[in-house]
């Protein structure tokens, strides 16, 4: 196994399909405390879990909860949403809430839908990050998938406010990424400009470090 992980870490693309030929349940292992598929996508390894999801396919092996997430399979969370409803607000092994998870990965219709079957918006992952749903949102580098995820958290009423490890906001998030879009639904819904993170840097402090003077600007008024 570690030969097939170590694969996967150098994104040799031939040295994973010619192992997966050989024996196609690597594609069922895990690495890290996770599957090897939710290793992969937390790696942006999009052609390796393309071929591990055909492998598990092959092999007849279902993808869980968190797979079906990563990948975003509605059809597949639905069925499985629908099986065991209490799954909804469940702990990866990783700390990830579901719907934390689909907004890391921007899968709005995922997001959606777990919404819709009462999923909890607004806890923070069980890790040492402490991650809530719409600071993984921010953190898509997708600004479409991003938005919507977004969008459909703060129509959700979750707290704007929320910090993560380190006193980080989204508020913090969405400013350090010049992401002027961001920055005025955050306020429009009560972020606090003048928040410290713990190493006292405030949200208009941080756009100023990266460049983004008018939204700077903006959070200092």
């Amino acid at each position: 196994m570690k030969q097939f992980i170590d694969a996967l870490d150098s994104g040799n693309t031939a040295a994973v399909k010619r192992q997966l030929e050989t024996d196609l349940e690597l594609a069922a292992g895990r690495a890290d405390n996770v599957s090897v598929i939710v290793y992969s996508a937390y790696r942006g390894l999009d052609d390796m879990v393309s071929m591990l999801v055909a492998a598990r396919r092959a092999i007849e092996a279902p993808l869980d909860l968190w797979e079906t997430i990563v990948v975003g399979d509605l059809e597949r969370a639905d069925e499985l949403l629908t099986e065991n409803p209490a799954s909804v607000d469940s702990t990866a092994e990783d700390g990830f809430s579901p719907i934390g998870l689909a907004a890391f990965f921007g899968h709005a219709p995922i997001v959606e839908r777990l919404l819709a079957v009462g999923a909890d918006a607004a806890r923070p992952s069980d890790n040492a990050m402490r991650v809530a749903p719409l600071h993984s949102a921010i953190a898509h580098r997708d600004r479409e998938r991003s938005r919507a995820c977004i969008r459909l958290l703060l129509d959700a009423g979750v707290p704007v406010n929320i910090a993560q490890a380190g006193g980080w906001t989204p508020l913090h998030q969405a400013a350090a990424q010049g992401d002027e879009t961001v920055v005025g639904w955050l306020l429009e819904r009560g972020a606090e400009p003048a928040t410290q993170a713990h190493n006292g840097q405030t949200s208009a402090q941080l756009a100023a470090e990266r460049g983004h003077e008018e939204i700077a600007a903006r959070l200092s008024r």
